[in-house]
């Protein structure tokens, strides 16, 4: 598929008869089929909050369409948003988001196609390889027991997939969350199983251990999912993919159209004002925190969803009651990754998985088991490509709790937990231990987008929806980012069309207009728009 890829782009860049742009300081020529904006018509003013995967898609739509006076915001010293590739050790490590669908649905894979970042065989996630081991009790489960118990556990989470697709009859038959809904199910297969009884709390293990794991992958407990909104968002063919070379390469082709100059970095926004009267010009103004104003006819607010959530100040005026409401409604997962180094590996190459056969007793929380965070882990891997550099993930209150440990009793507990389950007091100590912050880092607070019991994909529509400050006048402000997404939420992929899906509202509105949709008035000053 990989080759199909590549040679499809190589075709699609040789079809394409070279355009010159507009303007000097252009790096190069764009295709002629794409330009849409007439050079002598006037260029309408954009500001793009984020230089995240929205955020950049956003701008690279906006200047191969003719629009080039836009300017991105970004509050960090970075690009990239959530996506952040270090080395680290042998291996380049992702803090951030970290696969892509395997497919040339995924607009994010033709981006790494284009870079030739992918390369065959395409490295395939898989985070149920390798041993279940049981803690303190020095033993394996059998093979055969984990093959039936995945396969069961299958079976399970594709009932809970349809669950989405059936009747709202039958939906309010389900159970409320994903836990109970998959409970039931395990405890009908248990109960039908009449092996072992030994052999029966094994299957019981790893089918639970295999919740911890969908726990990992939501980002969230599953207490807090609805069953029949499991698989509301859409999986494209292929398969999650890893960029062997780094995720972060995927932007490289967004900034070979963006000019330098329309980037700043350290611009954190404070303020969003979008309430200018209808005669005047310009329609928002854009201030942050260095006091720097920025005038726009079109702002591109790509924050992520929870930044929204915790800063309602941040437009003027407010935004509407329907807009906030799903802004609280709509969950925010906390997800923090952690990744060990050794100087001297206590695994050969290939054997470093562990996968954790926790009990259903030992996942329960109760006012009588005190839990601890390393509960919530599913299991430690090699990071691919790497022969001394181990990787876990935590969610939730757990995610929370590790991101404001302290690094050396993070590493104390990393190593206690190795111990435990490879019943091995002597185990070779990390040298050290790095984990991600986004849920503490004041320009993310939260990793991706979920479904809560508390919302559903109207929510996401009600965000999507641009704001408009009279309804005879295009939208002044549009939401991008993978919040925005109804099918493809929580990914790069919704990310990048969602600013893409901004960006074309405005050139379609420039094109209707020739120009920005109210003229430059030299004589209405940016402070009489927003008096009061």
């Amino acid at each position: 598929m990989w080759k199909y890829a590549l040679s499809y782009f190589s075709k699609l860049k040789r079809k394409s008869s070279p355009h010159c742009d507009i303007t000097k300081n252009t790096p190069k020529c764009i295709p002629s089929t794409f330009c849409k904006i007439d050079p002598i018509w006037p260029q309408p003013k954009v500001v793009i909050i984020g230089a995240g995967m929205a955020g950049l898609s956003a701008a690279q739509y906006l200047f191969m369409s003719g629009i080039h006076d836009f300017v991105i915001l970004e509050a960090s010293d970075k690009i990239g948003g959530r996506i952040h590739s270090v080395h680290y050790g042998d291996a380049k490590i992702e803090f951030g988001i970290d696969t892509v669908y395997g497919c040339p649905s995924d607009s994010v894979f033709r981006l790494a196609c284009v870079e030739r970042l992918i390369k065959s065989p395409m490295i395939r996630l898989n985070s149920m390889i390798g041993a279940w081991h049981v803690p303190n009790e020095n033993r394996l489960v059998k093979n055969k027991i984990v093959t039936k118990a995945r396969s069961r556990f299958r079976e399970i989470e594709r009932t809970a997939a349809l669950a989405h697709e059936q009747d709202p009859l039958t939906k309010s038959n389900c159970p409320k969350d994903l836990f109970q809904f998959i409970d039931e199910y395990i405890q009908n297969e248990l109960k039908g199983f009449f092996d072992d009884e030994a052999e029966r709390d094994d299957l019981g293990r790893v089918m639970y251990a295999l919740t911890n794991n969908l726990r990992t992958k939501l980002g969230a407990k599953l207490q807090s999912v609805p069953a029949h909104l499991y698989s509301s968002n859409v999986e494209m063919p292929g398969g999650l993919i890893r960029v062997e070379s780094g995720m972060i390469g995927t932007i490289t082709p967004l900034m070979k159209h963006i000019p330098t100059n329309s980037l700043k970095t350290s611009k954190r926004v404070i303020s969003i004002r979008w309430g200018a009267p209808n005669n005047t010009s310009p329609r928002s103004l854009v201030v942050t925190e260095d006091g720097q104003d920025f005038p726009a006819d079109y702002v591109i607010c790509t924050c992520s969803l929870g930044i929204l959530k915790h800063t309602p100040s941040l437009f003027c005026p407010e935004l509407p009651a329907r807009q906030w409401e799903a802004i609280q409604r709509l969950g925010f997962a906390d997800v923090c990754k952690i990744y060990a180094l050794y100087a001297q590996p206590f695994w050969l190459p290939g054997t470093g998985h562990i996968n954790f056969a926790w009990s259903k007793a030992d996942l329960q929380q109760s006012p009588d088991c005190q839990w601890h965070w390393s509960k919530g882990v599913s299991g430690i891997h090699e990071v691919p490509g790497s022969t001394n550099v181990l990787n876990m993930t935590v969610t939730d209150k757990d995610a929370l709790t590790v991101e404001v440990m302290d690094n050396a009793i993070l590493t104390d507990e990393i190593h206690a937990l190795l111990c435990k389950f490879r019943n091995d007091p002597h185990l070779v100590r990390p040298t050290h231990v790095t984990a991600t912050k986004w849920s503490t880092n004041p320009n993310f607070l939260g990793f991706k987008t979920y479904m809560n019991t508390s919302s559903d994909i109207s929510h996401i529509h009600d965000l999507a929806s641009p704001l408009s400050a009279c309804n005879n006048m295009p939208p002044v402000i549009g939401f991008a980012g993978e919040h925005t997404s109804p099918e493809y939420y929580g990914t790069l992929h919704g990310s990048r069309m969602s600013g893409i899906r901004e960006a074309n509202r405005i050139v379609e509105y420039t094109m209707r207009y020739k120009g920005p949709p109210i003229p430059y008035q030299d004589k209405v000053s940016i402070a009489d728009n927003y008096k009061g």
